[in-house]
């Protein structure tokens, strides 16, 4: 009996001191106060997701609005190296930063590192000045809007039966069970090349290019650094010390700025060490419902930049 007691308390504390941490804000750099002038090295690094461990997109809209109300701060230098991602947090970056630009009037650069493409490049088109390393990937200006994948035919010849239900007719497109229809192919057609126009139109702003020439660019390829300066994608091929020497003469033409970095950083928290087993001790019901939901979801969530 004594054994059990102890047991069960030992149970207890973890229950306790597991939920605790796992309620405890995730990570990110702590912004230290400035109290001299200064240009911000903000870092994008990663998939362009809502969370992650090199990306986390709330933090990054709120380090850009502190940015935005900081008077020691002269300027931005987006440190760029991502492949893309999510279209809505690409989107809601780059008009983050815009309305940077706007409300304090202060320069935004940016410098791609190992690759700034699709997402990463559409961030980019909030600069005033993009500058690419030699050995940069970049462009792959076009969209992905999820994908059909229909499994009927062989799941007949395996004798397996499925069936959704749903109600209205296209409910259940992009579901492995569903073949597409021609309606449906042209709701996904139109749904995507939206994405595109509005993809391809803020990049046709930003580089000052007709939006003709950078249709003919934007077909999904990716570009070397050399290949995009002469297409007009990029102002310059060089290294990060020219893009900041570049930058403090924009800010300030009479002092050398300090660079301070701005950089995401993930703590692991207790949840990490201990998996999915963390989550359903959060929230067991809310686990085991998005375990069912995530299967059921279209391919349509993955829709990226």
């Amino acid at each position: 009996m004594e054994r059990q007691k102890k047991g069960f308390i030992v149970i207890t504390v973890i229950l306790v001191v597991s939920v605790a941490m796992l309620l405890v804000n995730l990570g990110g750099e702590t912004k230290e106060h400035r109290d001299v002038d200064f240009i911000a090295r903000l870092y994008i690094t990663g998939e362009i997701l809502e969370a992650g461990h090199d990306y986390n997109q709330q933090w990054l809209l709120d380090t850009i609005d502190e940015l935005s109300e900081d008077e020691h701060n002269k300027g931005i230098l987006l440190v760029i190296d991502s492949p893309g991602g999510a279209v809505y947090e690409a989107d809601e970056a780059y008009l983050a930063l815009k309305e940077y630009r706007k409300k304090t009037n202060r320069p935004i650069h940016a410098y791609f590192k190992h690759i700034a493409a699709s997402g990463g490049y559409y961030i980019a088109c909030a600069a005033n000045k993009i500058v690419a390393n030699r050995n940069t990937i970049t462009g792959s200006i076009g969209v992905i809007g999820g994908q059909s994948v229909d499994v009927t035919d062989l799941a007949s010849t395996l004798g397996i039966k499925m069936k959704t239900f749903t109600a209205g007719r296209n409910k259940n497109m992009l579901n492995y069970d569903s073949p597409l229809t021609d309606e449906q192919e042209k709701i996904m057609h139109d749904f995507v090349y939206e994405a595109y126009d509005q993809f391809t139109q803020i990049v046709a702003e930003s580089r000052g290019m007709r939006i003709e020439d950078v249709r003919e660019l934007a077909d999904g390829r990716i570009y070397t650094a050399l290949q995009a300066k002469k297409n007009g994608l990029v102002d310059d091929v060089s290294d990060i010390f020219v893009a900041e020497d570049e930058l403090n003469k924009v800010c300030d033409s009479n002092n050398t700025l300090e660079f301070y970095d701005y950089e995401f950083k993930y703590e692991e928290t207790f949840q990490d060490l201990i998996g999915d087993f963390g989550s359903f001790l959060k929230s067991p019901i809310k686990s085991l419902k998005s375990s069912v939901q995530e299967e059921s979801l279209p391919s349509l969530r993955y829709m990226a930049y």
